[in-house]
């Protein structure tokens, strides 16, 4: 069965229940006449043909091969938000010129993007001054009696809250009254990872800073159309995050003054995908204007007079070529409360594609939050999505051109599985969890917040217990860039295992936080991530705020420091802990190309990780930890042809493992709770530095490499499908 809203009507709606399971699909479909055209005077002199049933015809636009298409007649025509061409993606009308499908990865130049992108420097107007709205939110564990919190690192970090430890610190109001809630880590006026922002210039240094963005931009000679811009209110401004492009913000023109060359954002729709803050941006394009519609596959859709223009890449359409305009958001709802779960919902066999776009706009599908500690904002839809269930399962379908996200699961969902699903040419994430946490900020709850952002999870309002195993997924992020095969905000015990990804834009598995922690990922091949971007892996992790649940561990400091199982700590037992249990993380293939700076890139306070049996193919770097990150211990890994084999951190080990590496061996870490021993080091010459307990050795070849990878990857057990 093939589910579209592109072909036919297709209404779902079942009640189980105190649930609702609905998807309303509906058809847009339009041909274009291909009679041989005849050079008109204008538009309205040309050919007016009689309307057939459910048909609209078009007309040529003279001097380009433009042909446009009258809809004012249909009643039900609203924005076009997408179009499709044959069931293949065409471009909203954009300059500079180039297919969002295409223009990354096969730019002239990946790093610089000299295709389909401005990358002359801009002057972008300031964000307007909201320092004064923006508040602090603060909580510990003094807060929290009974709660197994500790107040400062082993390693003595300095960074509150980054490594699970220290402060819940947060923010609300100001900059952040453009997401919903207006709340989050980056809505801090000082977040602990550090504020490069200086309210009284209103400028920054570049680095971390509070969420914000320009408010618009000067465009000056970069745009050569922009004169003859007869309405640019309705063009999306796309453009990277300075630095090494963390995300993409999309911003909704308001305002042109031509005069001054000045493209003026919206303040309450668009420009806040990110969660971090920048006051200005860098690569950049425009699309969404008339005037720029001036190349093959490109179209346009004028608001005002319901008018489609299409510039058609052959001399004359085909009457064979099917238009599709992309309308519905969500396909399949699946809604039930945590008191009353859906149960035993399963989606198998079905295609689902052509959704429109979420990145921006007012409907409860385009609201973008911030979850947790992450870099980047994020809206709570999907084409599918599931919100309180329980034993839901997506199974066995194929979702294509999906303009938002693919699957969404959304607060209480506990034992989801998402299996042997193909999802490609994504707009968004290919599949995404994010939970929600208690209104107490103390135990005694005499801070009521306004929303279920708290530092408590024990309500368990998050999905849990997730099983995403043999799924393909290719192509994603056509839009937001900041987008991954899988993404999980206060989300926790997901088992991931036995999945396919590549081609993305930046990381394939992006965890945003430490929140309770046991997820086992095993058995999966990246492959091609970090295509579009920088300072990032085919998995990325943090943990930068703190989260009580009930799932954790306390230290034990008589434990050994080093070994499977839980090293230096004992299960919590119950006991209410912001200490995760580790995350295990084994017999996985990964393949750190494009611009990888690890394969495994634990950010950013990331914490309590068993990283073993895996086989890591080039990257930039091996072991990381930084910014209080601790309890990361790689062993009986592979490492292959990487920059260095690890770094230095707290209560950080590495040992029993095969690094071939670019550099002439290492320095010993100078921390003295982190282990390293028993590793074999492959340098070119066999010479080099390495820890007293290491062994050098000449680089292996190709062969015994590959042979060195398939032994530490034999091990899994992998059952059958």
């Amino acid at each position: 069965m093939r589910v579209t809203q592109s072909f036919w009507a297709l209404a779902l709606l079942v009640t189980l229940g105190h649930a609702l399971v609905k998807t309303c699909v509906r058809p847009v479909l339009w041909f274009f006449d291909s009679l041989d055209p005849v050079e008109p005077q204008t538009i309205s002199s040309f050919w007016n043909p009689t309307r057939e049933a459910n048909i609209d015809s078009g007309r040529r636009s003279p001097p380009l091969n433009v042909w446009s298409l009258d809809l004012s007649a249909q009643q039900t025509v609203g924005p076009i938000l997408g179009l499709r061409i044959n069931s293949t993606r065409a471009i909203r009308a954009k300059y500079p010129n180039g297919n969002p499908e295409l223009t990354g990865p096969d730019a002239v130049d990946v790093l610089t993007y000299q295709a389909g992108w401005i990358t002359d420097k801009t002057d972008w107007v300031k964000p307007a001054d909201k320092w004064a709205e923006t508040k602090d939110v603060v909580a510990n564990g003094d807060s929290w009696p009974g709660v197994f919190w500790p107040k400062s690192e082993e390693g003595g970090a300095s960074q509150q809250g980054e490594g699970d430890w220290g402060d819940y610190h947060v923010g609300y109001g100001g900059f952040c009254n453009d997401i919903d809630p207006p709340f989050g880590y980056w809505c801090s006026q000082q977040p602990p990872r550090g504020n490069c922002y200086d309210p009284k210039s209103r400028t920054s240094r570049g680095c971390t800073q509070t969420h914000m963005s320009p408010d618009g931009i000067s465009y000056g000679a970069l745009l050569p159309n922009a004169p003859s811009y007869r309405n640019a209110t309705g063009a999306i401004v796309q453009a990277w995050r300075g630095m090494a492009r963390w995300f993409t913000n999309l911003c909704l023109v308001s305002e042109h003054d031509k005069a001054s060359g000045t493209l003026t954002f919206d303040d309450k729709i668009g420009c806040n995908q990110g969660g971090e803050g920048n006051v200005a941006f860098s690569q950049w394009w425009i699309e969404n204007v008339f005037e720029e519609l001036d190349d093959d596959n490109e179209w346009f859709f004028d608001e005002t007079t319901k008018t489609l223009f299409y510039f058609f890449n052959n001399t004359v359409p085909s009457s064979s070529d099917r238009f599709v305009a992309t309308r519905t958001k969500v396909l399949f709802n699946v809604t039930g409360s945590q008191q009353h779960p859906v149960s035993k919902v399963t989606i198998r066999g079905l295609e689902m594609r052509d959704t429109a776009y979420t990145y921006l706009g007012t409907d409860p599908a385009d609201i973008h939050g911030m979850p947790s500690g992450g870099d980047w904002a994020l809206q709570r839809s999907g084409a599918v999505l599931l919100e309180g269930t329980e034993f839901a399962t997506v199974d066995n379908c194929f979702l294509t051109r999906i303009d938002g996200n693919g699957i969404f699961l959304s607060n209480y969902n506990l034992n989801t599985t998402l299996s042997r699903n193909e999802l490609a040419w994504v707009g968004d994430s290919a599949m995404a969890a994010w939970g929600s946490t208690s209104r107490c900020l103390e135990a005694n709850c005499s801070t009521k917040l306004p929303w279920g952002v708290g530092p408590d999870g024990r309500n368990k309002n998050q999905p849990r217990g997730t099983h995403v195993w043999g799924n393909l997924v290719r192509e994603l992020g056509i839009w937001q860039k900041q987008s991954s095969m899988w993404f999980q905000a206060v989300t926790a015990q997901t088992h991931l295992e036995r999945n396919v990804h590549f081609n993305g834009p930046r990381a394939g598995l992006n965890f945003n936080d430490g929140f309770g922690g046991g997820d086992i990922i095993e058995g999966n091949l990246l492959a091609n991530c970090v295509r579009e971007s920088g300072d990032h892996g085919p998995w990325n992790s943090w943990d930068r705020v703190p989260y009580i649940t009930n799932i954790g561990m306390i230290r034990d400091a008589d434990k050994p420091r080093v070994g499977p199982g839980l090293p230096g700590h004992d299960s919590a037992n119950g006991r209410p802990s912001v200490v995760p249990k580790f995350r295990e993380i084994r017999h996985n293939l990964i393949i750190g190309t494009y611009n990888s700076q690890e394969d495994i890139d634990t950010d950013d306070g990331s914490s309590y990780y068993q990283t073993h049996h895996n086989l890591f193919a080039m990257a930039d770097h091996g072991l990381k930890s930084d910014f209080g990150g601790q309890w990361d211990h790689h062993w009986n890994n592979v490492y292959g042809y990487v920059g260095t084999c690890f770094g230095n951190g707290h209560n950080l080990a590495f040992y029993n493992n095969q690094c071939v590496t670019k550099a002439a061996g290492y320095g010993c870490p100078s921390d003295d709770t982190m282990t390293v021993l028993n590793n074999t080091i492959y340098t070119q010459d066999g010479h080099g530095k390495a820890c007293p307990k290491d062994r050098l050795e000449p680089f292996p070849s190709d062969a015994d490499l590959v042979t060195m990878g398939a032994a530490v990857l034999k091990p899994f057990p992998f059952p059958a499908a």
